[in-house]
This record gives C-alpha cells, sequence and structure tokens, in this order.
C-alpha cells in the first residue's frame, strides 16, 4: 500500500521536524527549541493554557486503549462497557481536580517538577519518594509497551509494515521530537494528534455506517447476529452492576496517579485552567468512547466469531471494509495518533523520574536526558516485542489496579494531616503486594471487585502504620477535603456515582426484549444523559467555587 506508506510518512515528518527547526523569540533572535532548564523541559515553564491542558489531557489518558482495546471490549462484551468508559472516565475527572488542584497550587509555590517531588516534600522521606518513585517506572512500562505493541498490530495488519519494525518506528519517531522539546513538544504534538484523533474516528465511524447502511440497518444487524452485545449485562463474561462500580471506582483513583497526568497537573498555568478541563471532559468521553465501543458492536455484526485477540483488531479489519484504500489509509492515523500521544507523555514522565528523582537532580543534562529515554524506550520495546492475548486484560492487571494502590499515599498526603511516612510504607507494601498476588493469581476476587479489596487494604494500612512515628512535616500545607470538596457537594456527586453504576437497569433490562430506539438500547440513552448531567454539575460547583473566590 504505496499510498498509506507515504501518508505515514507525512504524518510521521509532522510529529518530528518543527522541533528541529529554529524558533524566534520575541527579541527577534533565532534560537533552537531545545530547552535547557529541566523544569522547563518537563513542565514548558508550568504555563500551560486550557485548551492545551484540555486537549493534551484528552490525548494522553485516551491510548491505544480507546481505539484498539475498546473497540475489542465492544465485539466481546457490547454496549454495557460504553459506561464503564464515558461515565466512569467522566466521573473520574472528580479525581484528577481532587489531586490535580492542590497538587498543581503546591507545585507552583514550592517548585514541583515530578510527583516524586511531593512526596518527598509532603513525607520528609527521601527513601520514601525513591521507592514511589520506581513503582512509578515499573507500572508505567506496561502500558508504555501497549502503544508501539498497537502501532505495531495496525502498521503490520493495514500498512503492510512488519510487527516489530513498526513497533521500532514508532518508538523512534515519539523518541526524536520528546527528546528534542519536551514537554513543549508532547503538548504540540498532543494538541495535533487529539484533533486528529477525534476527527478522524468521528469519520472512520461515519464511513462504517454508510457502508453497513446507516445506523438502524447497521445496529438491527449486529442486533440479529449478538443480541447479547445490547443487553445491560453484556456479552461473554459480561459486566456486573458490582463490576460497573468496581470500574469507576478503578478510574477514579487510577487514572490522576498516571505520572503523565502528574505532569500536566504541574504543568497547569493555574487552577481554572484545570477546572475548565475538567468539565469538559465527561463531554468528550461521552462522544469519543462511543465511537470506539460501537464500532466493536458493529464488527460484531459483519465479521462474527473473531477470537479474543482477533477483536482487538476489528478497527482496521472494518476500517479496510468500509473505505477505498486511500481514504481508509487516512482513517488509520487515528489510533496511531492517540497511541503516539500517550507513548510521547509516558517517555517523558518516565525519563523526568529516572534522571531526576532516581539518579539525582544533577544529571538532568541534555544528553543524560536522551540516554535515558532510549533506555526506557528499549525496556518497552522488548515488552512490546511479546504482546498479550488481550489488550483490556493486560492492561487491569499490570498497570491501572498499581497506580490505585498508590492512591492512599497522594490523597492522605494532600488531606490528611496525621498521615505520616510510615503508614505511607506500609500502604505501598500492602497495596502493591496484593497487586502482585491478584495480577498472578493467588488470590482471586470472586464477586467483588479487586479495586476494593486492594484500595481498602492500602488505605487501612496507611491509618494504622500512621500511628506510629512523627506527623508530616512542620509548616507543611495539607488540605481540607471540604474546602476542595464541600458535603453538600460531595454528596452530589456520590448520587451521580450511584445513578452511573444503574443498579436498576440490571433489573429492568435483563434481556432488552428488542427494545430499542433508533438502533440503541434505551439505557444507552440514560447513560449518556448522566455524562452531560455531570459535565453540568461540575460547570455549576467550580462557577461557586469563582464565586467564592470573588468575595
Amino acid at each position: 500500500m504505496l499510498h498509506g506508506i507515504i501518508f505515514l510518512t507525512i504524518y510521521f515528518i509532522i510529529m518530528v521536524v518543527p522541533d528541529f527547526l529554529p524558533e524566534k523569540r520575541k527579541s527577534g533572535r533565532l534560537t533552537s527549541t531545545v530547552i535547557s532548564s529541566d523544569s522547563n523541559f518537563f513542565l514548558s515553564g508550568k504555563n500551560m493554557s486550557a485548551v492545551v491542558l484540555l486537549v493534551s489531557t484528552a490525548a494522553t489518558n485516551f491510548s491505544a486503549f480507546t481505539i484498539l482495546g475498546l473497540s475489542g471490549a465492544g465485539y466481546r462484551l457490547g454496549y454495557a462497557f460504553y459506561p464503564v468508559m464515558a461515565f466512569g472516565t467522566g466521573f473520574m475527572a472528580l479525581g484528577m481536580y481532587l489531586v490535580g488542584e492542590p497538587l498543581g497550587e503546591l507545585g507552583r509555590k514550592r517548585s514541583y517538577v515530578s510527583p516524586a517531588d511531593f512526596i518527598q516534600d509532603r513525607y520528609g522521606s527521601p527513601a520514601l519518594a525513591k521507592v514511589y518513585a520506581i513503582l512509578l517506572v515499573i507500572i508505567t512500562l506496561p502500558y508504555l509497551a501497549l502503544q508501539p505493541m498497537a502501532a505495531g498490530i495496525i502498521l503490520e495488519s493495514f500498512f503492510g509494515v512488519p510487527y516489530r519494525i513498526g513497533v521500532v518506528a514508532s518508538l523512534v519517531v515519539v523518541g526524536l521530537y520528546t527528546t528534542r522539546g519536551g514537554m513543549r513538544a508532547v503538548a504540540r504534538t498532543d494538541l495535533i494528534q487529539g484533533v486528529i484523533m477525534l476527527v478522524l474516528a468521528a469519520a472512520a465511524y461515519a464511513a462504517v455506517l454508510h457502508s453497513l447502511g446507516g445506523f438502524s440497518e447497521a445496529h438491527n444487524t449486529a442486533f440479529k447476529a449478538a443480541p447479547q452485545l445490547f443487553e445491560r449485562a453484556g456479552g461473554g463474561a459480561g459486566i456486573s452492576s458490582a463490576a460497573l462500580a468496581g470500574y469507576i471506582v478503578l478510574w477514579f483513583f487510577a487514572d490522576p496517579m498516571f505520572p503523565q497526568l502528574n505532569q500536566r497537573f504541574l504543568a497547569a498555568g493555574s487552577s481554572r485552567t484545570l477546572e475548565k478541563t475538567v468539565t469538559i471532559y465527561p463531554l468528550v468521553t461521552m462522544v469519543l468512547f462511543f465511537l470506539t465501543v460501537s464500532l466493536g458492536v458493529l464488527g460484531a455484526g459483519a465479521f462474527p466469531g473473531l477470537s479474543a485477540s482477533e477483536s482487538d483488531r476489528i478497527w482496521p479489519v472494518l476500517i479496510a471494509k468500509a473505505a477505498s484504500p486511500v481514504l481508509a489509509s487516512v482513517f488509520m492515523i487515528a489510533p496511531l495518533a492517540a497511541i503516539m500521544s500517550t507513548l510521547d507523555s509516558q517517555l517523558l514522565s518516565l525519563s523526568s523520574i529516572v534522571t531526576r528523582d532516581l539518579l539525582g537532580k544533577k544529571n538532568t543534562k541534555p544528553r543524560n536526558i536522551k540516554f535515558i529515554t532510549v533506555v526506557i524506550a528499549a525496556a518497552g520495546l522488548i515488552i512490546a516485542l511479546y504482546p498479550p492475548n488481550n489488550i483490556l486484560d493486560f492492561i487491569n492487571k499490570s498497570s491501572f489496579l498499581g497506580y490505585a494502590a498508590l492512591a492512599p499515599l497522594v490523597f492522605g498526603g494532600l488531606y490528611g494531616k496525621r498521615l505520616n511516612y510510615i503508614g505511607a510504607f506500609s500502604s505501598i507494601i500492602m497495596g502493591e503486594g496484593l497487586t502482585l498476588l491478584f495480577g498472578i493469581g493467588v488470590i482471586r476476587p470472586g464477586k467483588i471487585p479487586a479495586v476494593f479489596i486492594i484500595c481498602g487494604a492500602s488505605w487501612l494500612a496507611m491509618i494504622a502504620g500512621s500511628y506510629a512515628g512523627k506527623l508530616h512535616p512542620a509548616g507543611f500545607p495539607v488540605y481540607r477535603l471540604q474546602d476542595k470538596l464541600p458535603l453538600k457537594w460531595a454528596v452530589v456527586f456520590i448520587i451521580l456515582f450511584i445513578l452511573g453504576c444503574d443498579f436498576l437497569s440490571y433489573f429492568v433490562f435483563k434481556s432488552t426484549g428488542g427494545v430499542l430506539a433508533g438502533g440503541l438500547p434505551l439505557w444507552m440513552y440514560y447513560q449518556a444523559g448522566l455524562c452531560i448531567l455531570l459535565a453540568v454539575g461540575y460547570f455549576i460547583f467550580f462557577r461557586k467555587k469563582i464565586g467564592e473566590r470573588l468575595i
């Protein structure tokens, strides 16, 4: 596919070349795009605007999992996975606010560059900060490896590029502009790739619908082939009400722990910048996750009988069927944009952690940063060369639970006045130990989602361990949770969480019974409406906060 290779080459050039061109400063002098200060390099001067923060955060958070993993989940589980991602990730934005706003405020006042700076400052323990940094690297590496892994799948199945060459090429391209321009380059490319991802994903979905006879016809065909994919509990293993609640809680605690998101909290120009991002986030998740999950459902009607690993490739399979070779090559840039916009942020954040927090702040010379980035990319390459059978299961077991186990350390550090480093160490040992046991199958959660057990045990260990040792370092400005989230608003969001779990629908819609409206089951409209309601709730909440600040 020569035209595909041409489009791919143009896309890679657009991502890389601008960071190797000279830049004109206001004074009129031409300078290199390389940024000498490690704070500027990793955080782009801590002045990221609201638009850039929103698109960069979305592009960073929407990874290979968004395109390939979710379409595969839609194929296997059906629309039942839509609320897991649409409402679940929209609700997670509240967790981004509760962690990101105070962390950003502290970062601007106390000159943080990485999340480990906060841990050391809060708990007064360099050893704890190093353990935390090491864990972030270990937990993030499998998630990082997922990105070139997915790129290799796309380049092989659609562009004819051998899998291993595709893996290496994606890492090389991202490594070039990341090591050259740091956060500024990453934010610039994320802005471009975020727009590309959303526009092309929508266009590709429209093309698929057209090839399958339109929205209603495509859904009727899928319903006849696999009616279980329209049921509230879903197909395959299904999504129970308890599992749905577990996913929402998992996203709430895990995602704000992503080091690449923590970098954006520290890079935000102000608290108001993050608040705007949180407000719009549920609307973005409502639209984008519908496109990807729905495409998987429609794929089950068009190509029934695929295995779990094959179902993760349903996106390129459907695109190849729906569009001409030239147009399909353009559409396939969408998942590549999702992949690379996450990969660059993960490379940058892990490079920051290793160079500053593990090797020492004196080792943040450009050549050291470049070398460490290459080493991290090589580690991701090794993992990507031996891909898992199922993208969704892979990151659930290897990364998300590990991030969630760190939540007590960060949430407790921000809001728990009497929590100390002994409690923090206890929490890490308990949480990550249980995560490992769940991951290798020694402990099986049964009907109780693993995140409830892991987070519950981690919090208990945090509190119990904090009864020993000293309090937090004197003068550290620990926040009061009720100042960030007043009780009445906490009740509002708890009610929205309960509504999002949608317990009633599991009894009302045990079987779809052919109850469809415009091709979709009724409960899908309910879930989309909740995303809108959540965004409205955020808007009113933050508007009230602004009024309180002015008073």
